[in-house]
Parts: structure tokens; C-alpha cells; sequence
């Protein structure tokens, strides 16, 4: 790769121009509202089976009836694939999609007559563009694409890609020799006196041992290593040797994913070209979704959803009841659900048992179901800077001229260093601390004078930690996070409860032991337990603020004989002492933070207690009590620097930094509702110059911009509200509901909380 191309930390960006699809066509069914408004109806509202089962049972449907390019609107604004689909395949699917969203079987709904919803899909035209049509260039903006070009682009280019081998290799460290140094910087010699000298990396070149790999399109618009997999069982040395003869087959998978997006002041929409580790699941029933390999070229990887079926996962039953009525190869399929019934037995045998279910991953084949989350793995999870490399070679070798990279300006933010931190130390200070057995770093923490005059910022004169504690290693954990997070105060020794201990002017800490307030259970008047040390929360001034660090442990608790699974999860969200201590402080105004006293068994084995580590050890202690400075909107001072620096005249330091965060969040108990959460948080700059930068939030139960503490709080203090709250009576109308709440908190920030002439900036994660 030329030196001009760039690489990115995270992915590559290529400019998508009309020559990048050339000669490309797309067949697009682009459905009116009327026939979405029918669709919507379909789906039903609240019921999650009735809302589910139309569109995964269409998706999966149309993906194998078409060998994969296809995707379907779940809103049914549009349905786009690369092969053309007949009226007559849509027709029938929909009709059966009608008749079991009324609880038909299949053979009673390929029965049915036409329902005018089907046949309203399926007359619906079908038309042929070719893609450079929403790529020409217009003048002073981007060129407007439709939603389904961001959905077809990716396959052309994974199918272009896919198209020539991939040359891979390793990169090799290029070396000099340089004079050691001894740790006082003085140069290093032997025993005879004779310098000493060492082998310095000063850059990286390619192994001459150079391979080819293929890798597969998929049916997500990314490119698979599927010959290619990566563990023990699967390492071969350049000579063909095994590295290891392992017997165990878990692996992993090399995956480039290609994504079509606009980026601001870019004239082209973007492809971003990113690479990933794909771990395969030891198993089916705990996985969300499978990769299959259809064993035709020109067929891409096929990326299936497995549909919830009870606890577990399995394949679409009556997309695959459809296709086999249409006499499609539904082998792969029924190995799938034939795997799935296996799984299920041994889930049953280790319940009958009283066990804990084992799997082993089984040896690369044609169905590949894919790790629902980041567990531990003996292959890895990062991708590296020699993966992008490697894809961004490749591109230029098969795009050619048709790749114009995208430049961005980075400008990099950087933290002023800690008088602390190792590099600014002078040698003779770290031999010091290395003898002494002394940290050479402060872990994170922020001053203890930047924590008061971010207190003081907030309207109080002292802060105060509360630390309720009911196994003693956690009460010296607590107390060793303390005395790191303030070096130059005298040793917290061991204090009396209750004893107020100034760590440094205005901040102090309380140690109270709190066992049966902390405790899991759901008879617990927590209530009186609180009063015995109430005091220790309120004091007679009223500028102190108030925080409770917290411990706890996860609740050993066991579903009832015949109990159903959304009956224990409620029990146990009010077993669970961390919830109701939680909202206990909460409904009182204060913020508390939780760190573990006991690490959970596995496998059967019981809880163990955490014993104190070796100093600088204790990581979660420490990111608990930094937790509880951001829930107190106590920030580092460095991190509001390192934004406000002004290093172009736009001055910087004047703008309110507001982040915007929208999610849809679990199920409730019931398992029919899921819940909504928008929630908006500022950073605000000193009113004087040299001041502390402060941080606030609004969320839509408020209503108003406050301080960050008071939102946690409230935030803790009730329910999340439901995302079938309020008028909307569809799915889309709800989230524009969540639009109008960030267009409230917007609103109410340019009237309520800027000065005249401020500017302020936004960031939404969504």
C-alpha cells in the first residue's frame, strides 16, 4: 500500500462515485402508504409473536427463494434485491404471512384466498434502476440516494471484492541497534566494562511468504474468510505444519463488512470498509443468528436470524414449512433445526440433572451459528492494523482508479499529563517507587483539587462519601481505592463507624456497616435499617453532597419448581438488594454506586470472597469510585481542557458539548412491552475563566435541564417509560415521539440554558 493511502484506526473510507457501480442494476418494489398502513395493522401491537413472526418469516422466506440479496423494509416502505422477484412468490408468501398472523397452520393458510394486503404487495410494480442514477453529482450538496441504495450498495462491492483472492501475510519488525540505558539514563555496560547495546524496532515489512485466501460475499454486504478459520485446531504454519494439534474446534472467522453512509462536508456518500473477528457459537439454542453456507458460486454467505422459542433459539418453522411446500432444497435448513433438537435435549438432560449444559463447538461446516456476545475466547477479538491493511491493499488491487480514499483531518485531543505519570518523573523518582513497591501512575483519578472545585461549581462547600460495607475485605478495598485516590492525605487507618474522616479539605468519608440494608430480599424494611444511620446522609449543613459507595453481590437465587422464566425474572428484580437500595437513595435525592464483594461461582463451583489486591490491582474498585464522580457530575478537568483547546481561533472552550442517547432497552417482565430511554447530558463551560467545567442532563421525565446528579436520581427512582407510552399508535410513530423529546431538550437548551451569542455542539448515539 502507497504511503497516500490512508489508514484509519477503525475503518476505510472510500468516496461511493457512480463509477464504483457501473453497469449495476437493482430491482426495487417502493410500497404505498396505504399498503404499509395494512402491514402495520398486520404485525399487531404488543403481542411479540404476532409482531415478529410476518417479517422474519418473510425475510427468511424471500432470502433462500432468491439465494440471499434481498431485503424487506420492516416497515414495508420498500422491498430491494439484485434478482428480480415475481408477483406470484410474494403473492403466496403473504397470503400464509395473513393466515398465520390469524393463528392459521401452513395448510390451512396456503388455503387461503388471496387477503387484499398480499395482493396489494404483490401488484405493486417492480422496477428496475441502475444505481448510478442516484450517485450523479449535484451541485453545492450531496446527491440524495434512497434508503434501499444503502442497503444494495454494500452487496455490489462485497461482490466485487469477493471476486479476486485475497494476498495476505505477516508483517516483520525491522530493527536497529541502539545503546542500552540503565534506569538513571546513564548508558549500560557489561561486567568487563564494554557498552551494551539493544535492538530497537524502527519499523515493519512484509513476510516474502505470501498467500492467497478467498473470501465469500454475505448476504449483510461483507466478505467472509469462510475456508479460512481461525483457532488452535486450525493454525498452519507457512510449511503446512500444524501449530497446534488441539482437539478442541473452537474458532473464529476473518469478516470485512462494507457500510454506505453520508458524512458531513463529504460531497459522495461513503463506503466505510471496516474489518472483525466473527466467533463461531458452540451452539444453536443461545445464538441469535447463523451463517450458511449455500454451496452454489455467485451465492453469497447467508446470514439467518433464529426466532425465540421459548428460552431459546431456533429456525423459522414455517419459512421453512414454505419452502420445502416448494419443493426448495431445505436440506441445510433441516440440519439446522436438527442440531437445534439435539441442543435441546442436552439442555434437558443438564436440567434434569441439576447440571450446567456443555457444548462443544463442532468442526467448520456448512452451518456456523455466530457468538451472541463478547465472552472470553481463546482466539481473540481484534481485528488489527494489519487486517485493515491487508483489505485496504486489496481494494486498490481490484477498484483500481475507482478507489478515492477519503482524507479526513483528524485533530488529536490530547491530556495535559499528571505530575505523577511515569514519563514526566524524573529517573531517580522511579527507581524510588520501584523499590518502595510505589505506583508510578494515579490510576485515573482526578485531583483532589479539581474534585472540589467541581463541587464548588455545583453550588456546595464539601463532599461526602458514604461507604456502607458489610464483609471487611471489601471495607479495606474501599479504603486502599481512597488512599490512592488521595495521595497526599494522612492514612484513613481504621475507623470507628460512623467517624467522619477528612481526606482532604472539603472531602470526607463515613464507614458504616450496613449488612441488612444492603441485603437481597424483598421482606427487608429498609426503611428503619436506614435510620440508624441516617445522620451520617444528612449532617446540619445543607451544602454538602451526599454519595453512597455500595456493596453487593449477584443473588443466588434459583427458579421455583414449575416457576415460568418471566415469573422468576420478576422475583428476583425484587430480590435483588442492588435494585432496591438503588432506588431507595434515589427517591431520597442521593447518588450511590455498587462494587462486588464476592466474584460468582461457575460451572457449579460457589461464590468466593474478593480478597484485597496488590496496590493498583483493584481495577474495580477503582472504576467504581470514578463511577461515582461522573454520577455526582464531578468530571476530570483534563477531558474539558483537552475539548476547549483553541487551536484554529473557534475558540472551543465557549461551545456547550450536548450528547444525545436514544435506545430501546429489554423487554419488561411480561415480555410484551420494551422500554424507551432518551436521555440528553451537556457539558458547560465556566462562567469564569479558569473555572471548573460542570455537567447537566434532561430527560423527558423532568422535562428541564438539571444538574447531572438530580437526573441520575430520577433517572433511578422510577421506571423506565414504556415505548408504547404515549399517543402514537404505530411503531414509527413512537420514534418520532422520541425525535420530539430530543427536539424538546434541544429547545429547551437554546432557551433556558445559553448565554445570548453561545454556541453548542451535538452528538447522538442512537
Amino acid at each position: 500500500m502507497s504511503d497516500s493511502t490512508p489508514v484509519f484506526p477503525r475503518a476505510l473510507t472510500l468516496r461511493c462515485t457512480p463509477e464504483l457501480v457501473q453497469g449495476q442494476k437493482v430491482y426495487v418494489r417502493i410500497f404505498p402508504r396505504n399498503v404499509r398502513d395494512e402491514w402495520e395493522k398486520l404485525q399487531g401491537d404488543g403481542d411479540d409473536e404476532k409482531k415478529n413472526l410476518p417479517y422474519s418469516t418473510a425475510l427468511t422466506y424471500l432470502k433462500f427463494k432468491t439465494g440471499g440479496y434481498v431485503h424487506l423494509d420492516r416497515y414495508l416502505d420498500f422491498l430491494v434485491s439484485l434478482e428480480k422477484i415475481d408477483d406470484d412468490t410474494l403473492r403466496h408468501v403473504f397470503r400464509c404471512i395473513v393466515g398465520y398472523s390469524k393463528g392459521l397452520s401452513t395448510d390451512q393458510a396456503v388455503l387461503l384466498d388471496v387477503p387484499p394486503v398480499a395482493d396489494a404487495i404483490a401488484s405493486t410494480p417492480e422496477q428496475e434502476f441502475e444505481m448510478t442514477r442516484f450517485l450523479k453529482p449535484v451541485p453545492n450538496r450531496q446527491p440524495k440516494c434512497p434508503d434501499w441504495m444503502y442497503v444494495a450498495v454494500p452487496w455490489v462491492i462485497s461482490k466485487k471484492l469477493a471476486a479476486q483472492k485475497f494476498t495476505i501475510y505477516d508483517l516483520v519488525p525491522i530493527t536497529e541497534q541502539v545503546p542500552a540505558k540503565e534506569t538513571d539514563g546513564s548508558l549500560k555496560r557489561d561486567t568487563d566494562g564494554v557498552q551494551v547495546f539493544k535492538n530497537r524496532t524502527i519499523g515493519w515489512k512484509a513476510n516474502p511468504n505470501k498467500r492467497e485466501v478467498t473470501y465469500l460475499p454475505d448476504s449483510r454486504g461483507g466478505l467472509i474468510a469462510w475456508d479460512h478459520p481461525i483457532g488452535r485446531k486450525y493454525n498452519i504454519r507457512d510449511d503446512g505444519t500444524v501449530v497446534n494439534d488441539a482437539t478442541a474446534a473452537q474458532y473464529a472467522m476473518s469478516r470485512f463488512s462494507v457500510v454506505m453512509k453520508t458524512e458531513p462536508n463529504v460531497v459522495h456518500p461513503v463506503i466505510f470498509l471496516d474489518a472483525h473477528i466473527t466467533r463461531v457459537h458452540s451452539n444453536m439454542v443461545f445464538a441469535k443468528s447463523t451463517n450458511i453456507y449455500q454451496g452454489r458460486d455467485g451465492l453469497p454467505i447467508l446470514h439467518t436470524e433464529l426466532v425465540r422459542s421459548g428460552s431459546v433459539r431456533e429456525v423459522n418453522q414455517r419459512a421453512l414449512e414454505l419452502l420445502a411446500r416448494d419443493e426448495m432444497d431445505v436440506s441445510l435448513l433441516r440440519d439446522l433445526q436438527t442440531r437445534v433438537t439435539k441442543e435441546r435435549a442436552v439442555l434437558e438432560k443438564a436440567a434434569a440433572n441439576g447440571e450446567f449444559p456443555s457444548f462443544i463447538t463442532p468442526d467448520a461446516g456448512a452451518i456456523r451459528p455466530l457468538m451472541p456476545k463478547n465472552d472470553n475466547f481463546a482466539v481473540g477479538t481484534g481485528p488489527g492494523t494489519l487486517h485493515l491493511r491487508l483489505l485496504a491493499e486489496h481494494v486498490t488491487k481490484v477498484l483500481g482508479e475507482k478507489a478515492s480514499w477519503v482524507g479526513f483531518a483528524v485533530e488529536p485531543m490530547t491530556f495535559e499529563p499528571r505530575p505523577t505519570d511515569k514519563q514526566k518523573m524524573p529517573p531517580q523518582e522511579r527507581v524510588r517507587r520501584i523499590d518502595a513497591g510505589e505506583l508510578l501512575h494515579t490510576i485515573g483519578f482526578p485531583s483532589p483539587e479539581e474534585i472540589t472545585a467541581s463541587v464548588n461549581a455545583q453550588g456546595f462547600d464539601h463532599l461526602r462519601i458514604v461507604c456502607l460495607w458489610y464483609r471487611h475485605s471489601t471495607r479495606l478495598r474501599m479504603i486502599n481505592a481512597l488512599a490512592l485516590a488521595f495521595p497526599d492525605s494522612p492514612p484513613i487507618g481504621d475507623p470507628e463507624s460512623g467517624e467522619k474522616v477528612l481526606l482532604t479539605p472539603g472531602i470526607s468519608v463515613v464507614f458504616r456497616k450496613a449488612e441488612r440494608f444492603l441485603a437481597h430480599g424483598d421482606d427487608i424494611n429498609r426503611t428503619v435499617e436506614f435510620n440508624s444511620f441516617e445522620d451520617d446522609f444528612a449532617g446540619s449543613e445543607s451544602n454538602v453532597m451526599v454519595a453512597a459507595w455500595c456493596e453487593t453481590e449477584m443473588p443466588a437465587l434459583k427458579k421455583n419448581e414449575g416457576e415460568k422464566r418471566n415469573a422468576f425474572l420478576l422475583r428476583k428484580e425484587r430480590y435483588d438488594g442492588k435494585f432496591q437500595v438503588r432506588r431507595f437513595l434515589a427517591k431520597k435525592d442521593f447518588v450511590c454506586q455498587f462494587m462486588k464483594g464476592m466474584k460468582p461461582g461457575s460451572f457449579g463451583n460457589p461464590s468466593t470472597e474478593i480478597s484485597p489486591p496488590m496496590p493498583g490491582k483493584d481495577h474495580a474498585a477503582y472504576m467504581a469510585l470514578l463511577d461515582l464522580y461522573r454520577s455526582l457530575g464531578i468530571i476530570d478537568q483534563r477531558l474539558a481542557r483537552a475539548i476547549a483547546k483553541d487551536k484554529k481561533g473557534q475558540a472551543a472552550g465557549s461551545f456547550v458539548y450536548c450528547g444525545i442517547h436514544v435506545r430501546r432497552q429489554a423487554k419488561t417482565v411480561d415480555d410484551k412491552h420494551t422500554k424507551r430511554i432518551v436521555v440528553a447530558t451537556a457539558l458547560f463551560p465556566p462562567e469564569e475563566e479558569g473555572g471548573a467545567w460542570t455537567m447537566r442532563a434532561w430527560t423527558p421525565l423532568i422535562g428541564a435541564w438539571v444538574p447531572y446528579r438530580q437526573a441520575i436520581t430520577a433517572f433511578h427512582a422510577s421506571d423506565y417509560a414504556l415505548h408504547v407510552d404515549g399517543k402514537a399508535a404505530t411503531d414509527k410513530e413512537r420514534w418520532a415521539e422520541a425525535a420530539a423529546h430530543v427536539e424538546d431538550a434541544l429547545a429547551s437548551l437554546v432557551h433556558d440554558e445559553l448565554e445570548p451569542g453561545m454556541g453548542y455542539v451535538v452528538m447522538v448515539d442512537g
